[in-house]
């Protein structure tokens, strides 16, 4: 077998001999070809002695048999591997440095009979290592045999070893085309997120028309406050705190022995304490500020050991997969019970705080600069328009979504916030022209365009601009000086997105799915510092129609904070408890005015929340045992004490005018409280002792 050699012989000899940067070196590149080191022993003279030193220069008779011998080298490819190899898969790796010429190995049949090249793409991996030394080939044939044991010195790395090699002239094809790189395969574990390509125009041609915000369901009367808020929190609710709060009384040996109806006074207390707020909890039932539709329901020992045991699931039963799960099934019912309701069509999803300052809650807790409670729990919430919650979702760090799942094209393409807008999608009834409205934070060119393919669901929202993917959009600072209502549009056809930019004090970009760029501009009032008034600012519609939809979960936040219930406590699920019971009565009184404006076509002499939130209390309240009540019931009530008379001034106790004694019903003194009387002070109203051993009536009224 010949090889067709190149003539240039000052290139060859340069490949033979060892550069000068053959030892390895840690500055080298990782990345540079291995080459395996060609060891010159075999090429040495025959009669030198197989001690002698191989690592000093050649000389020029060592030269001219190199030359000589150029046929008995192996060859290499590219990639610095021994051709040799390759058809010979089955002879094992032998550490010696004698490389036999080729000639004098038997060839395979396949490469005599076969025109085409080998595949080697199909040969084991370990075949394809390149080792330290060079590859021994045995053959019955070879009448050649080398014993020298020479070690190796390791592979090399230089790059410019194997552009000699490259110097060749010509290699078979068989060779070349039977040679694959090896694939690269990533090991990364953080993927990235791919991204989406756009095309865009200026003209959007796929607008639609969305569909009023009907509700289909029509009620025949309008119910009860109570009744409303029984649709949210169903006897289900009250009877797991029930079975909690007595099950955790009872593993720490404290007999609480409560029931459904102590539960409902309980909730029914907290609800009033939201809209006639003292400054501790405990004033409702002092002297000086006492609450009589709070304190004759309950005394305040009861009322405090219902609170410090108030459960919601088993201790005993830990889920750490779970952040939320000290409050889960309250979650999970009032969620489940908010979906039942006839949602309409057009919704917006937003952010919202569950006030904690708490240091219990661990990192559940959160910080948001730009909230009016800075300090919480984050809530995502899908609201309707008018602050009606529907669906939210408590955001858990890495746990946020390990009760759902989504598909690889999901993983492959959103993020958290992505992912948060299709979690809360996926529960609306009806999809398909749906339009929902999302801030900054969540928004991104694949998301509006992924929601209208595939659930058919129109969106819009603000877009940061690191998320436009290439969008030719005029910059802000040119937009600015046109002028205050400047705006300009593009759009991708394709995926059928549009983007708005437009110019109010700051310059405010947003992308849509469903509104035309050529509808007719609109305008809105803003306010000049020059000409010191309001004035009307020309805007694009999209403006306008996020402003509409937007604001419902702002809505729905501030109907909670109006009269918020306060459970303060280090329990940090308690907070989340008092959230969802104020969520509850918010829906329940949204539910009775929707309810209303159907049947009348108005909503004049509906009741006001504070009004519609006291008749749930009241009615909670007012909810008694249903039957006769167990004999341990009986015997665990105690005789109500009187209520405690306040004392007069000191000013009016001491003036000496018109303190008479009168006769009274028996009772304690007040001065001396251990004598029983029957006298009692005309203008002071306090029972005093006036007998022959003491005479509490004048020592009280003596000045000190």
């Amino acid at each position: 077998m010949h090889r067709n050699v190149s003539s240039r012989t000052k290139k060859m000899m340069m490949a033979v001999l060892p550069p000068l940067d053959s030892e390895s070196s840690d500055s080298e590149e990782e990345l540079e070809v291995p080459i395996p080191k060609i060891d010159n022993t075999h090429l040495s003279d025959p009669d030198c002695d197989s001690n002698s030193d191989t690592s000093s220069a050649p000389t020029v008779r060592d030269l001219e048999e190199i030359i000589k011998n150029l046929d008995d080298l192996p060859i290499y490819d590219d990639a610095g591997v021994n051709l040799d190899t390759y058809f010979y898969p089955e002879q094992n790796f032998l550490q010696s440095n004698d490389i036999l010429p080729l000639d004098l190995c038997p060839i395979p049949e396949n490469l005599c009979t076969s025109a085409e090249p080998v595949n080697m793409c199909n040969q084991d991996s370990n075949n394809l290592i390149l080792s330290s030394t060079p590859i021994s080939i045995i053959s019955p044939n070879s009448h050649l045999s080398h014993n020298s044991t020479a070690s190796s010195s390791g592979p090399r790395k230089s790059v410019r070893l194997a552009e000699r090699v490259d110097s060749f002239d010509s290699v078979p094809s068989s060779f070349v085309q039977s040679v694959e790189p090896p694939k690269i395969i990533s090991t990364s574990s953080n993927k990235k997120k791919q991204k989406m390509t756009f095309k865009w125009s200026n003209n959007f041609k796929y607008p639609v028309d969305i569909p009023s915000n009907v509700f289909k369901n029509k009620p025949d009367n309008v119910l009860a406050p109570i009744e409303y808020f029984s649709l949210f929190f169903k006897p289900e609710i009250f009877n797991i705190i029930v079975e909690n709060t007595n099950l955790y009384g009872s593993q720490k040996s404290i007999p609480i022995d409560t029931d459904v109806n102590e539960i409902k006074h309980f909730i029914g207390i907290q609800l009033i304490m939201g809209i006639v707020s003292m400054p501790a909890y405990t004033d409702y039932w002092s002297i000086n500020f006492r609450y009589n539709k709070i304190a004759d329901v309950m005394n305040l020992k009861r009322f405090q050991l219902l609170r410090r045991n108030l459960h919601f699931v088993d201790n005993s039963l830990l889920n750490t997969e779970d952040r939320y799960y000290k409050v889960r099934p309250i979650l999970e019912h009032v969620r489940k019970n908010c979906l039942e309701i006839d949602q309409g069509s057009q919704f917006s999803i937003d952010e919202m705080m569950i006030p904690y300052k708490g240091i219990k809650a661990g990192t559940r807790r959160q910080y948001i600069k730009n909230k009016p409670k800075k300090w919480g729990f984050k809530m995502f919430v899908r609201s309707g328009i008018d602050g009606f919650v529907y669906d939210f979702l408590p955001y858990g760090g890495e746990n946020t979504f390990h009760r759902t799942s989504f598909t690889e094209y999901e993983n492959m393409y959103f993020g958290l916030g992505q992912k948060v807008i299709i979690e809360l999608c996926k529960s609306i009834p009806s999809k398909p022209l749906s339009v929902v409205c999302f801030d900054n934070w969540f928004t991104s060119l694949e998301l509006v365009t992924y929601l209208r393919k595939s659930f058919g669901i129109l969106s819009l929202g603000t877009i940061q601009q690191n998320r436009l993917r290439g969008c030719n959009i005029i910059a802000d600072k040119p937009l600015l000086k046109k002028g205050r209502g400047s705006y300009e549009t593009k759009s991708d056809n394709k995926n059928k997105i549009s983007v708005v930019k437009w110019a109010d004090n700051k310059c405010v970009t947003i992308v849509n799915s469903y509104i035309s760029t050529s509808a007719p501009s609109e305008t809105v009032s803003r306010y000049d510092k020059n000409k010191k008034e309001r004035v009307n600012v020309k805007c694009p519609k999209v403006i306008k129609e996020y402003n509409s939809h937007m604001g419902g979960v702002d809505l729905a936040d501030m109907f909670v904070s109006l009269y918020r219930t306060g459970i303060k406590s280090h329990r940090w699920y308690l907070a989340i408890f008092s959230q969802l019971l104020d969520i509850g009565v918010n829906n329940a009184w949204l539910l009775y005015r929707r309810h209303y404006s159907q049947l009348n076509n108005n909503q004049q002499g509906t009741l006001q929340l504070k009004h519609f939130r006291y008749e749930i209390a009241k009615s909670l309240l007012a909810q008694s045992s249903i039957g006769r009540p167990s004999t341990n019931l009986i015997l665990s009530k105690r005789k109500r004490k009187a209520m405690p008379i306040e004392a007069p001034p000191k000013e009016s106790r001491l003036d000496n005018i018109d303190h008479f004694p009168i006769y009274n019903t028996k009772g304690r003194c007040t001065y001396c409280t251990k004598g029983q009387t029957v006298f009692s002070c005309s203008k002071c109203s306090l029972r005093l002792c006036l007998t022959k051993e003491r005479n509490c009536f004048y020592s009280f009224h003596k000045a000190e």
